[in-house]
């Protein structure tokens, strides 16, 4: 643990989270919530309907996302939010396939069906995050915003434990800056990345992050030299 996470876990009186995706881990984020008085994570689990309707369009979830799902809801309001975001997603992907990679929209289409399912983790009015099991069986988070934030396809964090605790990190360290800063500036410290556990070696693999892979680089060297200028 580097000493920017160890200080401000100290100072808010919390621990580090559990290493496993389990019950410890809920019951770990129920601490953080009631100490911080911000959620985190829906403690409310999908219905049948919802869970069905999910697997009808994406399959089977993996282990760990089937514990998610029985537990936590990843939507605001209801599940057509995430049906609307996944096809403007998947849009955004083929035109992107198309311009970057000159295939015609059946290729484009061809191969974004043979890459993972994408997944919903968190979504949101302002923002969206996916998760895909790769050819090995890692589950690996990454954004699924379209405008703004972290771009579409960055990669964020290696399982839920690491992508949640990023969070909570995150958020620790904004309330630490100026009112100036955004919460996303904050979250591009390589001591909060690191969190999320990314591996720069054999690195999970997914069309949205082939697509736009190098606009996401560009815009976090930006965002790193925006904080070095100000």
């Amino acid at each position: 643990m580097n000493i920017l996470i160890k200080n401000l876990l100290e100072k808010h009186r919390l621990r580090m989270a559990p290493r496993a995706f389990d019950e410890s881990f809920y019951k770990w984020m129920e601490a953080v919530e009631k100490e911080l008085d911000v959620f985190f994570i829906s403690c409310a689990g999908l219905t049948r309907e919802e869970y069905s309707a999910l697997k009808k369009l994406l399959g089977k979830a993996p282990p760990e996302l089937q514990l998610y799902y029985s537990k936590s809801t990843p939507w605001d309001y209801d599940i057509d939010e995430f049906f609307d975001r996944f096809a403007r997603i998947q849009e955004a992907c083929m035109s992107r396939l198309v311009k970057k990679a000159a295939i015609s929209p059946d290729e484009a289409k061809n191969r974004i069906a043979k890459s993972p399912s994408l997944w919903p983790i968190s979504i949101s009015i302002h923002s969206t995050t996916l998760a895909f099991s790769d050819e090995v069986g890692r589950l690996s988070v990454i954004s699924g915003n379209i405008r703004g934030g972290f771009g579409l396809g960055r990669p964020l964090a290696m399982g839920l434990r690491n992508y949640f605790t990023m969070r909570v990190i995150n958020h620790l360290a904004w309330i630490e800056t100026d009112v100036t800063t955004s919460s996303t500036e904050v979250g591009l410290q390589p001591e909060i990345l690191a969190v999320g556990e990314w591996p720069e070696e054999d690195p999970p693999r997914h069309v949205l992050i082939d697509c736009f892979g190098l606009e996401n680089e560009k815009r976090q060297e930006g965002g790193k030299l925006q904080e070095r200028n100000s």
